[in-house]
């Protein structure tokens, strides 16, 4: 009967102990300790720092130039990554810039690669028709740029790179291996006021006879509206067309020398009848 009477009593006492002794045990637990649903940040022992997601690893580079061999070897050194690259034998000489670049991951890096090596050129986009019916080429402007790529969409350290150089498509038209001739007019009056058109010829052969090209410009003067008539290449016509344009400027000197030169009379004198 007594212990019926006291068995609530009892089970109050053992509950009250249970709990005492689950409170005791997460005071004393050592700090740190793993708790449920507690995530743990793990250090890598070499770096001091948590380990890279994969596909980026980063790391610091300082590369000199050289051939894309050379870079990925300087990739492999400096960083620990084995690169998965392809580099065709026809481009392995090809040349990338120096760099030098600090908390980079792969992908990253081969972008700006791409960047750095781009560089503009002209190139021969197609051929227009001039008056007289001829074609000349036109000109563009396009770039050249080396660069690492990948088929895949979100390229990782993983991923297999293809070194690839794009160069602009330069199809020469036909006429480009033959030197391109025009005609062209100058007008000689104020040339022929200080010099024979003797001297004019004389002047615009020995100029050109120094391009040492493989053709002879011809020069055919009219005498009545005292024209010139030239055919030859572009690069002839500039030349004489500079030849005129120097003889031009020196008649105009002598002009303006002799309008500022002071008159054979003294001024204000005045002759006796």
């Amino acid at each position: 009967m007594t212990m019926k009477n006291n068995f609530p009593k009892i089970l109050v006492a053992v509950l009250a102990g249970c709990f005492a002794a689950s409170v005791q045990a997460q005071q004393t637990a050592p700090t740190g300790a793993a708790r449920p649903n507690d995530a743990r940040i793990t250090i890598d022992p070499v770096t001091g720092r948590p380990p890279e997601a994969a596909g980026q690893t980063k790391f610091d580079l300082d590369f000199k130039g050289g051939t894309p061999k050379q870079f990925i070897e300087a990739i492999k050194a400096q960083s620990g990554l084995k690169v998965n690259v392809i580099i065709p034998k026809e481009e392995a000489d090809a040349q990338l810039p120096a760099l030098e670049v600090s908390n980079v991951t792969l992908p990253k890096l081969f972008e700006a690669v791409s960047e750095a090596s781009s560089v503009a050129t002209n190139i021969i986009a197609g051929a227009l028709q001039d008056a007289t019916g001829k074609s000349r080429p036109y000109w563009a402007t396009s770039r050249i740029t080396k660069e690492f790529r990948t088929r895949d969409k979100s390229p990782d350290e993983n991923s297999i790179w293809y070194f690839n150089v794009h160069r602009p498509s330069n199809k020469t038209p036909d006429f480009a291996n033959e030197e391109l001739v025009s005609v062209r007019v100058y007008q000689m009056a104020s040339i022929l006021n200080d010099y024979s058109i003797d001297d004019v010829l004389t002047a615009a052969k020995t100029a050109w006879q120094m391009l040492d090209s493989s053709s002879t410009p011809e020069l055919k003067y009219h005498s009545d509206t005292k024209l010139l008539v030239v055919k030859g290449t572009d690069e002839q016509q500039v030349l004489i067309r500079s030849v005129m344009e120097e003889l031009e400027m020196t008649v105009r000197a002598k002009s303006r020398q002799a309008q500022q030169s002071p008159s054979s009379a003294p001024r204000g004198e005045v002759s006796n009848p």
